[in-house]
């Protein structure tokens, strides 16, 4: 299904486009314990060099990658994804 917005017309935005136009990065970690195995970050690609500038708790923590992603937003005060 393609959304269609007063503005925007028939383009359609995925979740890696609204990533890279705000230089946001996801991982997911299976091998973790516990239910937050998903980590979002931005700035940096490298998410060692995001730890170190500015530790871990600037990081989003989730379950999901879209809870990790609105972990992060809510942290930073970055709109999300309109979709969501």
């Amino acid at each position: 299904m393609q959304l269609e917005i007063e503005g925007v017309g028939q383009q359609k935005m995925t979740l890696n486009d609204w990533m890279n136009a705000h230089t946001i990065f996801t991982h997911h970690a299976p091998h973790m314990n516990g239910d937050k195995r998903w980590t979002c970050w931005d700035e940096f690609r490298d998410p060692g060099e995001f730890l170190g500038c500015h530790g871990d708790h600037c990081f989003g923590f989730g379950s999901s990658q879209k809870e990790a992603v609105m972990d992060f937003c809510k942290k930073h005060e970055i709109e999300p994804p309109f979709w969501w």
